[in-house]
């Protein structure tokens, strides 16, 4: 019956596990038959018995063509390996109201099946099933923590977040874990990255060879060597493609081991600020406060000389993600429960993390943090004519202050003066975001009317998307993205290091291709054709990003074709909606050195990108793209 049923299976089991009928009957009553580990076992079960049946259909159908059709037909109601995840997450659930639960072991499967899960997936599909995996995992272990002598599985959850590739499901991993505790940050402390943030990528040479050598292929081909000079080159031709195949082999292997110390490096600055807001910890050795403000040190101090396993750049990242993390924590708003002494400390380490740091996106990140703990927490309570909060424009602007001499990035001074906004409405989610990918993947719904009070316990709850934001929000929301995009890439750590190191110093300018010709950006474009950063910019332009990635390469959004008219529509000369906003000019400040019909050309490739068109067929267009430079 399981296998046959669907989602609402699984949740009346959930949901009969919370009644107090259940519970009599599991304590022993005269009418007990089963019990909660009865019921999780079969439940983990099954899942396993899943993830077997899926293995084999995957392995039946790489020698027969038609045994993907018939796969599917098996798996009417779903994937295999969604279901069970689904039911992993059933067991999870129900384990955690059970006397004696065994939420590590539960976890620990999940944790050995997790890269399992997504052979042959559709990506949306699998990130939607484990994003709510990870949300059931994390109000489980809430429930644990709350038992007596409940040891909550958040060590292991941050071992899977470790392993996983997709960005929005290593950030909902960290926020449960964020919402922890002391007890997430006891399983926590014992990992070596809160004492060593910046040892990412290894600077010695490995102390063994690969496993296979050249020599090793040549005893197995040696009969064929004394059998002419034809054979000898086939010989050499195969000895070559092996000697490819292991080199290719071993950088995979270094750079898969590089990713996993980041992933787990990018958590461990996410989880600290919330860990510091959840857990009622003073400031001491081994508590978050401490840790936090060693993080800060290492992301802002400069790199002292007999530092010598810090990564050129490391500093750069390390500051976006705790900027990232402290945006998570400002997230929250205040209740009963709060510590307002760690909100204070956490607000001092954020303005002191602005000052001394260089890099737009942490800037930027830093300065929708500080709005958000800047707000009040009932927005119907009359503005300040005079002290704290009186002038929203003069708070941004000392939050912003450089040294003299040094220049604003164009993306931050946008992002100042819609702070100002956010500050002055009371209204972020209309000016502000979370998450930068999350937001620009939904289309999203309103919070509510102005001036009504939240009940949400987020200021900008995940259900809010691109549509919610103001018109010049949106523009730059979308500019933020493709500068971020254009610096990450799918680069190992090491690589990503490299390009912080060389564009983030002094640089308080948008390169070329976004502030003056973004034709040469090519987003639609062959893969054969992958073109490494800096093929297309021009000579004066040292920063060295474009063309964008292609398509085939791990990045942190795809932009929809929905977007990405929407970008379109807000450069259209009839725009009521933005005169509404008091918005007259179809461009941003920032954009008003593009022409306009460029930027309109380069969404409209863009849509081409996110429907999957043809390279070759849209190549046409480039010589209509090149003649953009008039405005419209």
């Amino acid at each position: 019956m399981l296998r046959n049923g669907g989602r609402e299976l699984l949740v009346a089991l959930t949901l009969y596990s919370r009644c107090v009928e259940s519970r009599w009957r599991y304590d022993g009553g005269p009418a007990a038959t089963h019990s909660f580990a009865e019921m999780r076992d079969f439940l983990r079960s099954e899942a396993r018995n899943l993830m077997t049946d899926a293995d084999t259909t995957q392995r039946l159908s790489q020698g027969h063509k038609s045994g993907r059709d018939t796969a599917r037909e098996l798996d009417a109601r779903g994937s295999a390996r969604l279901r069970a995840l689904n039911i992993f997450g059933t067991a999870v659930e129900i384990d955690s109201v059970d006397a004696e639960p065994v939420q590590d072991e539960i976890l620990g499967e999940i944790k050995c099946c997790w890269a399992r899960f997504g052979w042959g997936e559709d990506p949306e599909a699998l990130r939607e099933a484990k994003l709510a995996l990870v949300r059931q995992c994390g109000a489980a272990a809430r429930r644990v923590a709350a038992l007596p002598q409940g040891e909550p599985a958040y060590g292991t959850l941050f071992e899977i977040g470790g392993k996983e590739p997709d960005y929005r499901v290593r950030a909902a991993i960290a926020q449960e874990i964020g919402a922890g505790g002391e007890k997430a940050y006891g399983a926590l402390d014992v990992y070596p990255h809160l004492h060593h943030a910046r040892n990412v990528v290894s600077g010695s040479r490995p102390a063994e060879p690969p496993k296979e050598t050249e020599t090793d292929c040549l005893s197995d081909l040696s009969p064929m060597a004394h059998q002419g000079d034809r054979d000898q080159r086939a010989v050499q031709r195969v000895l070559k493609r092996s000697k490819q195949r292991l080199e290719r082999l071993y950088a995979e292997e270094e750079a898969a081991e590089e990713k996993r110390n980041w992933y787990c490096t990018t958590m461990c600055a996410w989880v600290l600020p919330m860990l510091v807001d959840s857990a009622m910890m003073a400031r001491h050795l081994g508590s978050p406060r401490d840790d936090l403000e060693e993080w800060v040190s290492e992301a802002t101090d400069a790199p002292s000389s007999h530092d010598g396993e810090a990564f050129p750049g490391t500093q750069f990242a390390l500051g976006v993600t705790l900027a990232q993390g402290f945006k998570y924590a400002a997230n929250r708003r205040l209740n009963a429960q709060s510590d307002r002494e760690a909100r204070q400390f956490l607000v001092k380490q954020a303005q002191d993390m602005l000052r001394r740091s260089t890099f737009w996106y942490t800037r930027l990140t830093l300065l929708h943090a500080l709005t958000l703990w800047a707000l009040p927490d009932d927005v119907r309570e009359p503005q300040p004519i005079r002290g704290h909060g009186a002038d929203p424009r003069g708070q941004v602007r000392e939050w912003l202050a450089l040294p003299k001499g040094q220049k604003e990035h164009p993306l931050v001074e946008a992002a100042g003066r819609l702070a100002v906004r956010a500050l002055q409405t009371r209204r972020p989610e209309r000016f502000l975001w979370i998450d930068e990918a999350g937001v620009a993947s939904e289309v999203g719904t309103e919070v509510g009317p102005p001036g009504e009070q939240r009940a949400h316990n987020l200021w900008i709850p995940p259900s809010t998307g691109w549509s919610t934001l103001d018109p010049t929000a949106q523009q730059l929301l979308a500019d933020v993205l493709l500068l971020a995009v254009l610096c990450e890439r799918g680069y190992r750590p090491k690589d990503l290091f490299h390009l912080l190191d060389r564009t983030c110093g002094g640089h308080s300018q948008l390169p070329f291709c976004l502030s003056h010709d973004r034709a040469r950006l090519d987003p639609v474009r062959a893969v054969e054709r992958t073109g490494q950063p800096g093929t297309r910019c021009t000579d004066k332009c040292g920063m060295k990003m474009c063309p964008y990635p292609a398509k085939a390469e791990s990045l942190r959004l795809e932009f929809s074709e929905v977007f990405c008219l929407h970008q379109g529509d807000l450069l259209r000369t009839w725009r009521p909606r933005d005169w509404l906003f008091l918005r007259f000019r179809r461009e941003a400040p920032w954009q008003r050195k593009v022409p306009v019909a460029g930027m309109r050309r380069f969404w409209d490739r863009m849509g081409d990108r996110a429907r999957d068109t043809d390279p070759e067929g849209a190549d046409s267009c480039r010589g209509r793209d090149g003649a953009g430079g008039s405005r419209t």
